[in-house]
């Protein structure tokens, strides 16, 4: 298994979390969009993953602002969704 392979499949567990409502944004987001992140990405979505689940649904769903560090990558996963047609 490559090193790339590796990274995109602890990502994609690292995005089951214990909310549902955040499984269903970050799983698929992982699952179809990690592998093309570039690497400056990807490491802010790994740091993002640390942060706890409300702050996190928060900010995916709109009702905080970011930290700084995440603001670019919890853009690019709502513009993901969008482009599915989902309502975040």
């Amino acid at each position: 298994m490559s090193l790339h392979t590796e990274a995109h499949r602890r990502a994609r567990m690292r995005s089951r979390r214990g909310l549902l409502e955040l499984d269903l944004l970050l799983v698929p987001f992982a699952e179809s969009v990690y592998s093309v992140l570039t690497q400056a990405e990807q490491a802010s979505y790994d740091e993002m993953l640390g942060e706890d689940d409300v702050v996190l649904l928060d900010w995916l769903k709109g009702a905080a602002a970011p930290s700084q560090r995440a603001t670019h990558i919890v853009g690019r996963i709502r513009q993901w969704h969008r482009a599915q047609g989902a309502r975040l």
